[in-house]
């Protein structure tokens, strides 16, 4: 029986003595990582946690963050990573509906946590560097053995349960099980082409479905793990450089910070060692894939589709990356995806409707959710909202947000198709669509734009350049100029806060 903790078991048995963990000066050993993992796991055992019991963890990516969550898995406990840069009462409700009753926080984080000793029903605080009330981390360490805790997990118990990011509404608990995260771990190491030679980045918050999962996979393979406590563009190229990085993941966002870097800065940095880059997240313009292949010119690219409730269900391999420009590729090896209508029909290739995904990867439930959970489903195929198409080939396009369709004149209208064009624009940095009241059409079209620096653009050259590329009906009738554009924290942008602030005539 596999499970995450069998996976650092197994790793620390056949890699004793190897590089496990580097973030900032801390280096430790696989032996050293299991070992801690199991002083954790002996300690929360003792405060009486027990199998079932919900764990939080409020950290940077950190060795700490890493050993907490295979800590949590040894005393049978499910972790509940938390998105750090949420407020006081946010975090209370995600503690509270999980049932949270040990919270592992780090000292940057004190002014978050401090609240919560009032705002939740937590029984027990950890602090990393032991600060104010709460006990320390490494002295608490100290106090347990490094030999197994005896609790016995099953691949079909909750693993973790991952916050949804609440774009539109309360965020929801999405539980994952030990069964639903091996398979994951297993398709990653299938698709991306990983071995145990790799020396992986994570670059990305952990508290992310996409992120957690690379850096499981990386422990089930043996990896030497390097990890960014935040994205920053320069220490990225620092450790790609320095480490001799050979896998790593960039959303888009991430690596328009790093291509906005002078290109004196970019030239001092080293970068041939990266031989595999994965993106995933929101649009890959062809101009942005050229970018990337300047930058790691040895690298293969692959983009992949996913999401907290199914971690990533798609992959577009290296050798159709131009072919299939806009694909996010077919179903990965042990992933089925089909495209139904709101009855469940089966659509032809070329239409669109809405993607639907099956198999050992989705997740068992919303937690405490039982009426999401039924609506999420449909014979066994989770409904993602996402809308799509599949070609004859096989590879599937995502065309936009169900709930982000724009009806105006009785035609439908995908922002994402928009976006695409606005983002081939020389002098367009980010680009979003929208859709606002109009009093004819029903909707019109609006575009949300920030611009390269030093540059400027009208209002009215958006809307040619887009009427030259597009139909009529779908170029935008009006363009707002902003200095950035609002992303959740997978850097997402966040449609519901832009139609909030220019969803109005």
């Amino acid at each position: 029986m596999i499970t995450i903790d069998y996976l650092l078991k197994r790793t620390a048995n056949k890699y004793p003595k190897k590089e496990a963990l580097v973030c900032d000066s801390k280096r430790i050993s696989y032996e050293q990582f299991d070992q801690r993992a199991n002083r954790l796991g002996n300690a929360l055992t003792s405060w009486g946690v027990e199998k079932g019991d919900r764990v939080a963890l409020l950290l940077y990516n950190s060795r700490e963050l890493a050993e907490g969550i295979f800590g949590i898995a040894r005393a049978g406990a499910i972790g509940v990573p938390l998105n750090y840069r949420l407020k006081p009462n946010e975090l209370a409700y995600i503690l509270n509906h999980s049932g949270s009753k040990v919270l592992l926080y780090g000292s940057e984080f004190s002014e978050q946590a401090l609240p919560l000793h009032k705002l939740t029903e937590l029984e027990k605080f950890i602090c990393i560097e032991g600060s104010g009330p709460d006990i320390g981390y490494e002295e608490l360490l100290s106090q347990f053995s490094g030999t197994s805790p005896p609790f016995k997990i099953g691949e079909d118990d909750p693993a973790a349960l991952l916050y949804t990011s609440g774009t539109t509404g309360r965020p929801k608990g999405v539980v994952i099980t030990h069964r639903n995260q091996i398979w994951a771990c297993v398709s990653q190491t299938i698709e991306y082409g990983v071995t145990h030679r790799d020396r992986v980045l994570i670059t990305a918050p952990m508290f992310h479905t996409g992120a957690f999962s690379r850096f499981l996979t990386a422990v089930y393979l043996g990896n030497s793990i390097f990890i960014l406590k935040q994205f920053d563009p320069v220490k990225f190229l620092q450790l790609v450089e320095t480490e001799e990085i050979t896998f790593t993941s960039l959303v888009p966002t991430m690596f328009i910070m790093v291509d906005q870097l002078p290109q004196e800065v970019k030239r001092s940095f080293q970068t041939t060692s990266v031989e595999k880059y994965i993106t995933s997240g929101s649009i890959l313009p062809v101009e942005l894939v050229r970018k990337i292949q300047n930058l790691f010119p040895r690298a293969q690219i692959r983009d992949s589709y996913g999401a907290t409730e199914f971690n990533f269900t798609t992959v577009l391999q290296p050798e159709d990356f131009l072919r299939k420009i806009g694909s996010v590729g077919r179903a990965h090896v042990n992933s089925e995806v089909r495209i139904l209508n709101d009855r469940g029909t089966e659509m032809s290739p070329g239409e669109v409707g809405e993607i639907c995904v099956r198999g050992p990867h989705v997740m068992k439930e919303y937690y405490r959710d039982p009426e999401a959970t039924r609506e999420a489903f449909t014979e066994g195929w989770f409904r993602t909202g996402d809308l799509g198409r599949m070609d004859a080939e096989g590879f599937f396009y995502i065309v936009d947000r169900k709930k982000d369709m724009i009806i105006s004149g009785g035609e439908n209208i995908y922002p994402r198709e928009i976006e695409e064009v606005l983002y081939t624009h020389e002098k367009i940095a980010e680009a979003a669509v929208i859709g606002v009241p109009d009093s004819i059409w029903g909707e019109s079209v609006r575009a949300i734009v920030v611009t390269k620096p030093g540059e400027r653009l009208t209002e009215g050259e958006v809307i040619n350049f887009c009427a030259q590329r597009l139909a009529g009906y779908k170029k935008p009738k009006s363009v707002i100029f902003v200095d950035f554009l609002p992303k959740n924290t997978s850097s997402k942008i966040l449609k519901k806060t832009l139609k909030e602030q220019f969803g109005k005539l």
